[in-house]
């Protein structure tokens, strides 16, 4: 999703061995277009990178670990998104968070 500025948040799931998740994990980026550089080598200011592990419940509900092990539920991290892109906007503009 974008916002003001062409701030945009990426929201990926790599799944890097089938039928294992043990390595799995969601890549929350936040970034800027860098039209200075070509598509090709990047063309994008990386603004912050967040990653979550993926922990499967009996429930079959699932829990996302980051990297200080704190537990998110998917709604949660969707807010986490929503709130890195509202933050940077207002950085942006030179609001206070």
């Amino acid at each position: 999703m974008s916002g003001l500025f062409h701030i945009t948040v990426e929201i990926e799931y790599l799944h890097p061995i089938s039928n294992i998740t043990s390595e799995d994990r969601l890549q929350l980026t936040l970034f800027e277009p860098d039209y200075k550089l070509p598509t090709v080598l990047g063309g994008r200011e990386v603004l912050e990178e967040r990653s979550f592990l993926p922990r499967f419940l009996l429930s079959r509900e699932v829990r996302w670990k980051d990297e200080n092990d704190k537990s998110f539920t998917s709604q949660q991290v969707v807010d986490e998104a929503l709130s890195l892109l509202i933050n940077a906007i207002n950085d942006r503009r030179g609001e206070p968070r």
